[in-house]
């Protein structure tokens, strides 16, 4: 491991942070949140995108992983 970063940030909702997938040009991830129901962009210097994150509506989300041409987010 070169370095470390925290991703947990309560006061975002984001209290425990479950799955990260990296986007296609790697310039960023994606985390989900299970007792939240929204998905959070970071950019790679753990930095929230509150512009691109987003609400889903759904519940209890564990997982999430990018479609192979980047133009998908899936969440489980």
């Amino acid at each position: 491991m070169i370095s470390k970063q925290s991703v947990l940030d309560p006061a975002l909702g984001l209290n425990e942070p479950s799955g990260l997938t990296l986007n296609n040009d790697v310039t960023a991830l994606y985390t989900v949140s299970d007792d939240t129901k929204a998905i959070f962009r970071l950019d790679l210097k753990d930095r929230f995108v509150v512009e691109e994150s987003f609400f889903t509506g759904l519940n209890d989300l564990e997982g999430i992983a990018i479609s192979g041409d980047g133009l998908h987010l899936f969440a489980v």
